[in-house]
């Protein structure tokens, strides 16, 4: 047997025991079982520095015209990540009742999460829903988008309920897509693209445009 190594814990399971820790001992001095807070002495390992790196508006751009030539749907969906910053679990969750074109809002109340047999829908990460503004150019695409499902359906003899998911490859639009499916098929693509980037930094892009023209 191989003497034993004492491995240290990583710096992120370091943080989340403290912030446990804390939180306890707090609760112990506001019930007077206690006078100090012994975590107060103890200070946490920081937070690595956030580098996003997104995608250049460039690669942005060959990687949504390389979608639209191939899969219109699979171009809208990225087109909605890169304009909206929704999360993967948020984008697959969304409903049709959550696109209203006449005032040009998105609401982002849900996601989802797990596998194509066992799905479910939960909150947001942050447990709060947002209301993303559209530009016209995008309530158009989304025009287009809905039109498309209703007339596969209507070949098929389906009628599509309004609170259908927003992106599904069911005809009926009853099931949502799989979040992993979706990194998979974006890893794909980009890779056969030549572009070193994830779905998840889509969100960055859309951050990092916004702050470039000026948004708060």
């Amino acid at each position: 047997c191989k003497p034993h190594e004492c491995k240290p814990l990583a710096a992120s399971s370091v943080r989340q025991i403290h912030w446990i820790l804390s939180g306890a001992f707090e609760r112990a001095v506001r019930w007077n079982w206690i006078s100090v807070s012994p975590l107060s002495a103890a200070e946490p390992p920081p937070p690595p520095v956030p580098n996003p790196s997104p995608p250049s508006p460039e690669d942005a751009s060959r990687v949504i015209n390389d979608a639209w030539e191939r899969d219109v749907d699979w171009g809208t969906f990225l087109w909605i990540a890169m304009v909206s910053g929704a999360r993967r679990g948020e984008l697959c969750g969304l409903r049709r009742s959550y696109v209203n074109l006449v005032n040009e809002i998105l609401t982002v109340p849900r996601s989802v999460n797990g596998s194509k047999k066992k799905m479910r829908e939960k909150d947001t990460k942050t447990h709060q829903q947002r209301r993303i503004s559209l530009d016209s150019e995008t309530v158009e695409i989304l025009c287009e988008h809905l039109q498309r499902q209703d007339e596969r359906a209507s070949e098929l003899g389906i009628i599509i309920a309004p609170d259908a998911f927003l992106f599904s490859l069911d005809p009926d639009c009853g099931t949502p897509l799989v979040p992993d499916s979706v990194t998979q098929r974006y890893e794909r693509q980009v890779a056969r693209l030549g572009i070193n980037t994830t779905l998840h930094k889509l969100r960055h892009y859309n951050a990092t445009e916004l702050l470039a023209a000026g948004v708060d």
